[in-house]
């Protein structure tokens, strides 16, 4: 039975009713936006892998002395024993509307290496690895919690003051690498016993050294459980949606909770969506913003 042959005023199409066709285009909607969103989110396993791929073998904690030997990338994991690394900068701009409050947005992000001596233990011993200054070519990774750091404010009602203008108000937010490093960069060949190493300087795109306060494989497995849990999930409620909505009779009310959860599941996955990308973008490229207060 079709809702036609209960409500006989109402138009067919193919011999349907024109709420069950309504119903069937609303269903291809629903799965073509959470197929989108799934397919989406599988795809950012690939790069998430990739980027700490092109990282080259791990060095440090007892292992990884034969990757010196042949030089090449390297992915070095050691300490700083003095002093900072390196630092990551964000460039945001402020608005404000007047209430009281200014709301940042991240305009750029850039990295800045100055220089220092890793120590990295390899089943050789201990091995002192120096580090260039570099401006160009060097990706900085923060940790969460160095992300939080702010920069030292002007006066509010200063700060307000321009960032009500259509220029805003610019501030930069330098957050210093110290202590754990992870450090991807292009070491020269090591002799044997050799305990001094040098990274060499990056000059090109290829030549580009990462320095992460975060461990950039397990990184990589957390953004890969994130984007396939998000994915495999919103196939699966859509499927339940679907299974519910498609319950017999139709329009009866397990059909209509079944068709109300798909189009909550629709307009919930979409902001669901968007929080996935900003938690797995890499660590030099996570969202800051920020609100400062009038106090």
């Amino acid at each position: 039975m079709i809702l036609a042959d209960v409500l006989p005023g109402l138009p067919t199409i193919f011999g349907l009713g024109i709420l069950e066709v309504m119903g069937i285009i609303a269903l291809g909607i629903l799965w073509v936006n959470m197929t989108l969103l799934a397919v989406v989110a599988f795809k950012r396993v690939a790069p998430c892998r990739q980027a700490v791929r092109n990282m080259g073998p791990s060095v440090g904690l007892g292992r990884g002395h034969t990757h010196l030997r042949s030089g090449g990338r390297v992915l070095l994991h050691g300490h700083i024993r003095h002093g900072e690394v390196a630092y990551h900068r964000v460039e945001q701009t402020g608005r404000s509307a007047g209430e009281g409050q200014i709301f940042f947005h991240d305009r750029n992000y850039s990295g800045e290496l100055v220089g220092g001596k890793l120590e990295v233990i390899t089943e050789a011993g201990p091995i002192q690895v120096e580090l260039p200054a570099a401006s160009e070519h060097t990706e900085v990774w923060p940790d969460a919690v160095a992300a939080d750091v702010r920069a030292a404010e002007v006066d509010f009602e200063a700060a307000q003051a321009q960032a009500r203008r259509a220029s805003g108000y610019r501030r930069q937010l330098r957050t210093p690498i110290h202590g754990q490093v992870w450090v991807s960069a292009i070491v020269a060949p090591a002799e044997d016993g050799e305990v001094q190493l040098t990274v060499l300087a990056p000059k090109r795109a290829s030549d580009q050294i990462v320095v992460s306060a975060v461990n950039p494989k397990l990184w990589a497995k957390r953004s890969t459980a994130i984007c396939i849990g998000f994915g495999s999930a919103t196939l699966a409620v859509t499927t339940g949606c679907t299974i519910l909505a498609l319950w017999p009779p139709v329009f009866g009310a397990v059909s209509t909770v079944g068709a109300l959860a798909g189009m909550a599941a629709l307009l919930s996955n979409m902001l669901f969506g968007n929080l996935v990308r900003d938690a797995v973008r890499k660590p030099s490229e996570r969202l800051v913003g920020g609100v400062w207060t009038q106090k």
